[in-house]
């Protein structure tokens, strides 16, 4: 037997028994949170939220419950005329809609969730590539000091970084940023003495 998924629903509207019936005959498992504070205990114990609201609250309400844990976030759109702007602005992974049958609402679910999976992987390769990066550019600029000072060719810069980083046990950007920190400082004490002069 199938465990049926369980949604959170947020509602500003007096269908909410409409729609968990709706979703309860497709085979979902919903609650209903009525507060702030219930909706931020609860979000960690759902499968998905299900938003049923005009397309003006969506943005806010988004953005909190994004804070709240990593959870697709599904529009329930019934009388609302939906505002391509206020939905794009709303950070929603999907939406849902009261005309579907329950083989269209799993299956817009289904889709939902995997978009949602793939959306957080996209955010964290980025945040890695972003990581990487900024890692990347603390040691361009130690290997360029050290080209400057001790006059040697780039991969021999390298090499001297890797090695310092070897024998400290540290990790080459560590070292990378300590040198580039250190030089910055010497450069700001010079520049402080030359204007004391």
């Amino acid at each position: 037997m199938r465990v049926a998924e369980s949604l959170l629903l947020i509602s500003h509207s007096g269908k909410n028994d409409q729609i968990k019936t709706k979703l309860s005959t497709a085979g979902f498992s919903v609650l209903q949170a009525m507060t702030n504070e219930e909706v931020q205990r609860a979000v960690p114990m759902f499968d998905a939220v299900i938003l049923h609201m005009p397309p003006q609250s969506l943005s806010s309400w988004c953005r909190d419950l994004r804070s709240y844990g990593n959870i697709p976030l599904i529009w329930w759109c019934d009388d609302h005329q939906p505002h391509p702007d206020k939905l794009l602005d709303a950070d929603i992974d999907g939406v849902l809609f009261p005309s579907m049958s329950s083989e269209e609402l799993h299956w817009a679910y289904f889709v939902t969730k995997s978009l949602q999976r793939q959306r957080t992987q996209l955010k964290q390769e980025h945040e890695m590539a972003l990581l990487r990066l900024e890692e990347r550019k603390w040691i361009d600029q130690a290997k360029r000091i050290l080209c400057e000072m001790k006059k040697i060719p780039e991969e021999e810069a390298f090499a001297f970084l890797r090695k310092s980083a070897m024998n400290e046990r540290k990790r080459m950007v560590d070292v990378a940023r300590s040198m580039v920190k250190v030089y910055q400082l010497i450069q700001e004490q010079k520049i402080n003495e030359s204007i004391r002069k």
